[in-house]
């Protein structure tokens, strides 16, 4: 039931994505942000990776990435890798904060592969951000990892 359930989400999240990536973004070009910190659930550890924003309008974009985890539970430490895939909400709230609200599907290995719905909340200062970010293991029972982080967003347009 759980691989039905994880394929159905993976199906919408690609149909969505195609469905809305044919709005027009402008002369807004892609930005990369590099983000680290902590991560909490059933698994513990510390992450650092990197995204893509692929702007499609003032208000809206396509986020792709690379998280690399150190994920531990008490008796034993391993790596994990997460490749997400986002359709991302701005939300301005002056000329240089943002709120970002953001979700998806993911896949990942390490222990194991897995896949599964995925979501991020960050508010942007400037360049800066700070994110909340969650992942849900549809492959297993009850695997989940969440965390918090701190970023930088480097515009490529400039």
């Amino acid at each position: 039931m759980n691989k039905v359930l994880s394929k159905r989400v993976l199906g919408m999240a690609g149909a969505m994505l195609l469905a809305i990536g044919s709005v027009e973004a402008g002369e807004k070009k892609p930005d990369v942000e590099l983000r680290s910190g902590f991560s909490v659930g059933n698994r513990w550890g510390v992450h650092a990776g990197a995204y893509v924003d692929f702007p499609q309008s003032h208000l809206f974009s396509l986020q792709t990435g690379v998280l690399f985890s150190s994920i531990s539970k008490w008796e034993q430490a391993a790596f994990q890798v997460y490749v997400p895939v986002y359709a991302s909400f701005h939300f301005p709230l002056s000329s240089v904060t943002k709120v970002r609200v953001s979700g998806g599907a993911y896949g990942g290995v390490g222990v194991g592969m897995n896949a599964g719905p995925t979501m991020d909340i960050g508010i942007e200062w400037k360049n800066f951000t700070f994110n909340t970010f969650g992942f849900l293991d549809c492959t297993s029972n009850s695997a989940h990892h969440a965390g918090i982080s701190l970023g930088y967003k480097i515009d490529l347009g400039k």
